[in-house]
């Protein structure tokens, strides 16, 4: 009596794996795409809410500047902070007497006046050449001292 599998045996299993390999590599894959598009949106809320206390500190002794950019105006020695993305960070402008230039947050796509709030584009990269966006708008009534 011979031991072992026969070549059709060993056939119809390689088979079922060539079926189910990338089966569960797809499912892999498509659970990893899910948890980073979660794991994007907590990190846009939290520069969103890092951002939105900046401007919230900020708007107790300045106002909203005329214009589309976001930049507050108020009095001296603190005139003018503007709040800009560079390379992907989001910066706060200021005079070293009111603490200077600062980063925010990484991953910042875009920073615009949105009507009667500021929208704060956080961006993440799922492939190089596959950006993630999250919008997420940052109302002036709900910062405003």
């Amino acid at each position: 009596m011979r031991r072992g599998f026969t070549l059709i045996e060993l056939a119809i299993v390689i088979s079922i794996l060539g079926i189910l390999v990338p089966s569960v590599y797809a499912v892999y894959r498509q659970m990893e795409v899910g948890y980073i598009r979660i794991e994007t949106r907590l990190d846009a809320g939290r520069a969103a809410r890092s951002f939105s206390e900046e401007l919230r500190r900020d708007l107790w002794t300045h106002r909203l500047a005329k214009g589309s950019e976001v930049a507050l105006e108020g009095a001296a020695p603190c005139e003018r902070i503007l709040y800009e993305v560079q390379e992907g960070v989001l910066w706060r402008k200021a005079p070293d007497a009111c603490g200077g230039a600062r980063a925010i947050a990484r991953n910042a796509g875009a920073l615009s006046r949105d009507g009667s709030g500021i929208l704060f584009v956080y961006r993440r990269h799922l492939r190089p050449e596959l950006p993630f966006d999250v919008p997420v708008r940052v109302g002036l009534s709900e910062v405003s001292p």
